[in-house]
């Protein structure tokens, strides 16, 4: 049992002495998308002090949801990744995000990194439909930019992209998130407002929607 524990035999209480701490569900969000230094995880944490942000990781590491790793060199840098019982937190990290998407207010308020729209990503992908499907797509937020990259049914993302991608959206942070909407009609309102904005050739932004259900199909 957790050093802070409700000291209930319910599985719901067991989980929340690991991941019931302010903080803990959103570090585990951020190594979702691959291993990450001490560095790139304060940034992709607005907010949290470092003091804090140390404590959450040596909890979640106690917990074995979270391990260190060390790069080989040239890199010989320390990585944080999650564990397979931390990794297998993700559907629940997905279903939160997609609940919580219906409670965000309609314009930004806070931070904001493009990155983050990678859990519905994940959760909208439809690998079946992707078969096919060879794109890069980018995402675009005032200067943040975070690319999809669907390749046979494979979904990956890169952080820095580099180069020109098939398809562009770009929008505030209010409209980008709305397109992971559960709700079709939201996502499809946010197009037709134009408030997303989508570069690309047709047969490539259908062959997007097939993929991922950003929009309607035709």
């Amino acid at each position: 049992m957790a050093t802070r524990s409700y000291g209930q035999y319910c599985a719901v209480a067991y989980a929340l002495d690991a991941l019931g701490d302010r903080w803990a569900l959103l570090v585990i969000r951020e190594l979702l998308g691959g291993p990450r230094r001490y560095t790139d995880l304060r940034d992709g944490l607005p907010g949290i002090s470092t003091d804090l942000l140390a404590a959450r990781l040596r909890d979640l590491e106690a917990a074995e949801l979270v391990r260190r790793r060390a790069l080989p060199p040239p890199a010989a840098s320390t990585v944080y990744e999650l564990t397979e019982d931390g990794a297998a937190i993700e559907p629940l990290v997905i279903e939160l995000a997609r609940w919580g998407v219906r409670r965000l207010p309609t314009e930004p308020e806070g931070e904001f990194r493009c990155h983050w729209i990678g859990v519905w990503l994940r959760s909208e992908f439809v690998a079946a439909a992707a078969e096919e499907v060879n794109l890069m797509v980018d995402f675009v937020v005032d200067e943040d930019r975070f690319r999809a990259c669907i390749d046979h049914g494979t979904l990956t993302f890169d952080e820095h992209p580099a180069g020109q991608a098939d398809i562009v959206l770009t929008g505030d942070a209010g409209a980008i998130t709305r397109l992971g909407s559960p709700d079709l009609e939201t996502r499809a309102a946010v197009l037709k407002r134009g408030q997303v904005t989508v570069d690309g050739e047709p047969r490539a932004i259908a062959a997007l929607a097939r993929a991922l259900g950003l929009m309607p199909a035709h």
